[in-house]
C-alpha cells in the first residue's frame, strides 16, 4: 500500500506522517491494504474552488473524497481532500486538536 500525503497550504501545521498512519491504518482496517490512497490538505480558497467545480457549491466544505475504482485492476482507491482551515475552526469549535479533527476528516472521506 502506498498513501501519499501533500499539504498544500501554509496556514495550519499538519503532520503528514500522522495523516499517512492514519490513512493506513483505516485502509487496513477496510480490508483495502493492498491500494493506494492519495491525501491532500489544502486552504479555504482552493476546497471553495474544488467543491464548486465537482459539486456545484459555491461554498467551502471540510472534506472531499473521490473514489476511483473502475474497470481493471489499479492500486489507486482514491483521493481524500480535507480543508485545513475548516478543519482547524471545527476543531476549535469542538474543543479538540487539529490534528484529531484532520484524522476524523480523513477517514469520514
Amino acid at each position: 500500500m502506498n498513501v501519499s500525503v501533500q499539504s498544500r497550504q501554509r496556514r495550519v501545521v499538519v503532520s503528514v506522517a500522522r495523516l499517512a498512519g492514519v490513512a493506513r491504518t483505516a485502509l487496513a482496517s477496510l480490508g483495502r491494504a493492498d491500494q493506494d490512497l492519495d491525501v491532500a490538505v489544502v486552504g479555504y480558497r482552493e476546497m471553495r474552488r474544488l467543491n464548486a467545480r465537482y459539486l456545484g457549491r459555491a461554498s467551502p466544505t471540510d472534506v472531499l473524497a473521490f473514489g476511483l475504482d473502475g474497470p481493471g485492476p489499479s492500486p489507486l482507491l482514491g483521493q481524500v481532500i480535507i480543508s485545513a482551515d475548516t478543519a482547524a475552526r471545527q476543531a476549535r469549535r469542538l474543543g479538540i486538536a487539529t490534528a484529531l479533527e484532520m484524522d476524523l476528516l480523513l477517514v469520514h472521506g
